[in-house]
């Protein structure tokens, strides 16, 4: 058995995400408490009235689940290459070693609020469209004039837009869509207009005096599906992945090729995994760690 660990990222939450993953790990609670307390990381379940903190929060909720999953579940599987998608990328830099948690924290912040400066008034404009056929995400995107920031799988792509185009499109495709809509940031992740904020992460990064390490485990790039080998390779995917396009289905697909068959998704949801299935049907052994999400709390939605 050859073990790939995957992390997701924006869209993988849920409901209560922080208080069910306490009530299945007591742990859990100290955890987020030391990282809010010590840190100043905003993780809450009670969506801030503010747009800014709500956005920010959500993020970095969904890494904090992310680490939670990693101290709980990683141990189960030393020889494991790593990944991540988008956000996920910081917790499987942290789960190989490259980081250590808290600058996975600052790195994401200083990311956010760079990103949140540019592009704040910027509403409805990523939609995610997953379809029941295979979806061609660069033809779609020059024929429409947006801009593919993601391929998850042959049937699941990313884009940004226009929100009128943007439902143009899923109007035009709608017989073949099973569900789309906004992925709920205003902030273009992998597109090619944060380039400038990049740059200006570069430069946090050099008065920070932030750098990070050689992996200790396998790393791979969500980017270019290759393996980051050194500490500079890293810190280039790092900064410059904010505006480059995710290619997950040629990453899993060059994992599946390599050998590895058998892929667990480490975090809440079960994203990364239905996407490893499309992209490699019948052929991996797919599995995910959270069970929080079954958990049900007094009043709670399901």
């Amino acid at each position: 058995m050859s073990v790939v660990l995957m992390f997701p990222g924006l869209g993988s939450e849920y409901p209560e995400l922080l208080a069910r993953q306490c009530a299945e790990d007591p742990q859990a609670a100290e955890r987020l408490a030391d990282w809010r307390e010590r840190l100043g990381v905003p993780l809450t379940d009670t969506p801030p009235a503010d747009p800014r903190a709500r956005e920010l929060a959500r993020q970095m909720a969904i890494h904090a689940v992310n680490l939670l999953a990693w101290e709980r579940h990683g141990a189960a599987y030393p020889q494991a290459a790593v990944c991540g998608h988008s956000l996920g990328f910081y917790a499987a830099a942290v789960a190989a070693g490259a980081l250590d948690a808290d600058a996975s924290f600052a790195w994401i912040g200083a990311v956010f609020e760079r990103a949140w400066a540019r592009f704040e008034h910027d509403r409805d404009c990523v939609y995610v469209l997953t379809a029941r056929d295979t979806l061609d995400g660069p033809a779609l995107a020059a024929a429409w004039g947006v801009e593919l920031l993601a391929v998850n799988g042959p049937c699941q792509i990313v884009v940004y837009g226009a929100p009128a185009v943007l439902e143009a499109l899923c109007a035009a495709l709608a017989g073949r869509l099973v569900r789309h809509g906004p992925l709920g940031s205003c902030c273009p992740f992998h597109s090619v207009r944060m380039a400038p904020v990049c740059v200006e992460v570069a430069h946090w990064l050099a008065a920070s005096g932030l750098q990070p390490r050689a992996p200790q485990r396998p790393l791979w790039s969500h980017l270019d599906a290759t393996r980051l080998m050194d500490a500079e390779a890293v810190r280039a995917t790092l900064i410059t992945q904010p505006q480059l396009r995710v290619r997950w289905d040629a990453l899993i697909g060059r994992l599946a090729a390599d050998g590895h068959d058998t892929f667990v998704e480490l975090g809440p949801n079960r994203i990364l995994a239905q996407a490893a299935r499309w992209i490699v049907p019948g052929s991996l052994t797919v599995l995910s760690t959270d069970s929080a999400r079954r958990i049900r709390r007094a009043g709670s939605p399901a």
